[in-house]
């Protein structure tokens, strides 16, 4: 059974929960406004139409993807250029450049997330790093396509990025159609599984429900539900929209949240 949230007027654009407060939603449109919705009414409990504050990017590109460490004494943030940018959270909230790593990709840096004291970014070159924040240094990489393959109609591009917080896989949402899972390996990661024949396009997004269950999100409309250790086949949800994000929560095992084209969210039991 499928549940909408109504509040947004424009296109939802992201999705985020926290573990800290698993019944709270936050939802972000194209409309310029963030709403925050409680899972357990399905209503919203607030909206902010702007931001006050000091800007701390020291990146003149736009920035695609913010990532915040477990403790919460760490950013990441992934920017047009292809850098990483990385920074100290103080006690007051506020935020302190502590490196940049400029030369990572060689196209857009898409998404960033933490594995321990790793950052793990990923790109539009087809790409994963793994960086030590503590060095910074380059620790590992993944190549999706190497120099030599030429360019294809779907290539594997890396629109998104997601960490199992069971064990520490991550899951790379890539833009031919499949699902890369990566392991840690060390203080780097390595590829450890292919997931395929779940979408026919771009796959845009990618969260973990529980360990060894995921759900991946595409620009075919279609969710796909992919369990690692059952042998069983992908199991396929034709949501009807594009999909621009999902989230999912602690507090509700089998739900995710969809954002799409619409200017409404939707609720859906997948397991």
């Amino acid at each position: 059974m499928n549940e909408v949230l109504k509040g947004h007027r424009e296109s939802v654009i992201c999705v985020e929960t926290s573990p800290d407060c698993p019944h709270i939603l936050a939802s972000g449109s194209e409309d310029g406004t963030v709403r925050l919705w409680d899972l357990r009414t399905r209503k919203s409990v607030r909206r902010i139409g702007a931001f006050d504050g000091e800007c701390v990017s020291d990146s003149a590109d736009e920035i695609n993807h913010i990532a915040v460490n477990e403790d919460g004494s760490c950013l990441a943030a992934g920017d047009d250029s292809g850098a990483v940018h990385l920074y100290n959270v103080e006690a007051s909230g506020m935020l302190e450049h502590s490196a940049v790593l400029d030369e990572l990709h060689s196209n857009l840096c898409t998404t960033v997330c933490f594995l321990g004291n790793r950052v793990v970014s990923g790109g539009l070159d087809a790409a994963v790093h793994c960086i030590d924040v503590g060095s910074p240094v380059e620790a590992a990489r993944v190549e999706f396509r190497t120099p030599a393959q030429p360019q294809v109609t779907n290539p594997p591009l890396v629109h998104h990025l997601a960490r199992c917080p069971h064990d520490g896989l991550l899951a790379a949402a890539l833009g031919d159609c499949t699902v890369a899972i990566l392991e840690p390996f060390g203080a780097s990661v390595r590829l450890w599984a292919m997931l395929e024949g779940g979408h026919t396009s771009s796959v845009s997004q990618v969260r973990w429900l529980t360990k060894g269950c995921l759900i991946s999100g595409a620009n075919d409309s279609k969710l796909v539900l992919w369990s690692l250790h059952s042998g069983e086949a992908p199991r396929i949800f034709n949501h009807g929209s594009k999909i621009n994000w999902l989230a999912v929560s602690t507090a509700y095992p089998g739900l995710a949240v969809v954002a799409d084209q619409t200017s409404q969210l939707t609720i859906r039991s997948l397991i």
